[in-house]
């Protein structure tokens, strides 16, 4: 499963973009095809600040358990806490259609 998010700091909250999967979604899953040792990470954290780029690769067994009430959604808002620490994230209304949050530009 490919399931990118991005993320922007807005100085007193967080705001989710929508990522074009059509765009970047294949090119992620070739990314991940293409690493040859076992295990394949699981998943990458990109963080762009200014003019400095960070990948982090996570791998299966560092992924903590999941609790039975805990979704991904749960686990993406952690992983955006440890970087932009406690603010709050802001997401556009949900389209109908698809549940997922949709940008009127």
């Amino acid at each position: 499963m490919v399931a990118p998010s991005i993320f922007k700091d807005r100085g007193n909250h967080i705001l989710y973009r929508r990522p074009d999967l059509d765009r970047i979604g294949d090119a992620l899953l070739d990314l991940w095809e293409t690493q040859t040792s076992e295990p394949r990470w699981a998943e990458i954290e990109y963080v762009i600040r200014s003019d400095t780029f960070n990948a982090t690769y996570t791998y299966p067994d560092e992924i903590p358990p999941v609790g039975p009430d805990e979704g991904s959604l749960d686990r993406r808002a952690r992983i955006v806490a440890r970087h932009f620490g406690d603010k709050p994230i802001v997401y556009p209304p949900w389209d109908d259609d698809d549940g997922v949050p949709q940008y009127t530009l």
